[in-house]
């Protein structure tokens, strides 16, 4: 049998109502107080009294701690005005006590009413500056080299500035002591040695004396001392690459490199990494000509690139920028010799580096250069020098014809040539030779003292030859000192 589907009650219009649940849900003053209560708490009145009631206590607490700060902070800046009158460098009687002090510290006397113009003629950093100009210009010429030069070394300065220091100590241990003397109710300046020690210890003369004399242990003492330990202990190592390279060398085994880089602190590991690291290793040049030769095949120049740096896509632009390439002259001469054309050579000459104007100019120099019928002028062609020809004639290589026809293929006038010949002529003249006695080559010096030796020449004749080979009157007779002796004539024989 079919069943209904569920009402949904929430749905329903109420039809009757109950007056008593009224009565008991709205009128009852305890549901109607839990209400109340509810709606309190939603709207956090309890919370707010409580965060309110919270920061009131502590205003109330933090209020008299306020109070005494700005007291005290009062207080302060009242005794900080005393202090600061008390300190008296607005008052010229500070500036003497300055002066005094200083002078107690130095050892010298300081000029108080120049101080005080300073302070009160030209401001408080004027007075402070001539307050620590003395005390400047006494270290300074304490410092200085007697030579004036610091070019040279002298121990005159450490010992000025060691006397000033002791000096110093001797004084304010006077003071100290005769402070000792003056009854406890009247030793109100006892405190009077507080200024030099106090003034003392903020410009560090102890550490100035510890840096001057530093050198003065350190070379007579520290160094010997040094030098001995290490003559005695040997206690200097090898670093780590000269033991590497020892080991390579094999001045040292591999337990005992081990042993030095162990003691370094080195792993097992690590010590592998050093020695691998530090052995010599092909280029990167190196090894792709050996690629190229055949000694290494793909595999092997991928992965010696790589444990290089070089990234797998790095390495073929690596090869090709070591890969022969014709130069910028084998280009040009296959251009020349037809086996390429103009084209072909101006894009050759561009894979090259050089620019499009830069590549024309080249090829056509070149060609210019290898090739005459493209050059816009001819090259001159070279004439014998008239100091040439003129040799020439006096040894007989050429004649009175061949002289002036040469003369006037190079363009001289006939005034020219007659001028030039009449000189030739006597210089002939002088020479006292003919073409005919120049028809027989010229000796050399040595072929004459061998000839002149063998009796082939007399002395007359191998004077003509020096003549002829164009020395002068007094160089052929030093000449002939040097002859060997003349061959004895032969003895007559007997009947």
């Amino acid at each position: 049998m079919p069943t209904d589907p569920p009402q949904n009650n929430l749905l329903e219009v109420p039809t009757t109502v109950v007056v008593n649940d009224i009565m008991a849900t709205e009128v009852d003053p305890r549901k109607r107080a839990e209400l109340e209560e509810l709606g309190k708490q939603d709207a956090g009145g309890s919370n707010l009294f409580w965060a309110s009631f919270g920061a009131g206590l502590l205003d109330l607490c933090t209020l008299p701690i306020t109070a005494a700060a700005f007291l005290f902070d009062k207080m302060m800046v009242l005794a900080s005005r005393f202090f600061r009158a008390a300190q008296g460098e607005n008052n010229s009687t500070a500036w003497e006590l300055s002066a005094a002090i200083l002078g107690d510290l130095l050892g010298v006397e300081v000029d108080a009413a120049a101080l005080k113009q300073s302070r009160f003629g030209s401001g408080r950093l004027a007075g402070m500056e001539a307050l620590g100009k003395n005390l400047y210009d006494v270290l300074s010429s304490e410092f200085q080299p007697s030579s004036g030069n610091l070019e040279t070394p002298e121990a005159a300065p450490a010992q000025r500035f060691l006397g000033f220091l002791m000096n110093f100590a001797i004084r304010e241990g006077n003071v100290a002591l005769l402070s000792e003397f003056i009854p406890e109710e009247l030793n109100f300046i006892k405190g009077f040695r507080e200024y030099g020690t106090t003034m003392a210890k903020n410009l560090g003369l102890g550490r100035m004396a510890a840096r001057a004399l530093r050198p003065l242990p350190q070379i007579l003492v520290a160094d010997p001392l040094t030098r001995q330990l290490n003559a005695q202990y040997r206690p200097h190592r090898l670093a780590k690459e000269q033991a590497i390279k020892a080991f390579f060398r094999k001045s040292m085994t591999e337990a005992e490199l081990r042993k030095e880089l162990a003691e370094e602190g080195y792993s097992e590991g690590r010590q592998n990494l050093m020695v691998l690291d530090s052995r010599p290793i092909l280029s990167d040049r190196e090894i792709i000509h050996l690629w190229f030769r055949g000694s290494f095949d793909d595999a092997a120049l991928t992965k010696e690139l790589t444990e290089r740096g070089w990234a797998d896509t790095d390495i073929p632009g690596v090869i090709e920028a070591e890969r022969p390439q014709l130069t910028a002259s084998d280009v040009m001469h296959l251009g020349l010799y037809g086996a390429i054309t103009s084209d072909d050579v101006l894009t050759g000459l561009g894979k090259l580096g050089y620019n499009v104007t830069t590549a024309g100019l080249l090829w056509q120099a070149f060609l210019m250069e290898h090739d005459p019928s493209r050059r816009v002028k001819p090259l001159p062609s070279r004439h014998r020098t008239v100091l040439q020809l003129h040799k020439e004639f006096i040894d007989g290589v050429i004649d009175l014809l061949e002289w002036e026809t040469e003369l006037t293929r190079q363009g001289y006038s006939d005034d020219d040539r007659a001028a030039m010949t009449q000189d030739l002529l006597l210089d002939q003249a002088n020479r006292r030779t003919t073409r005919t006695t120049h028809a027989v080559p010229s000796l050399s010096w040595a072929q004459l003292k061998a000839a002149f030796k063998a009796g082939v020449l007399d002395l007359e004749e191998v004077k003509v030859h020096l003549t002829h080979r164009g020395y002068s009157a007094p160089d052929i007779d030093i000449l002939i000192k040097e002859l060997p002796a003349a061959p004895a004539p032969n003895a007559p024989t007997g009947p």
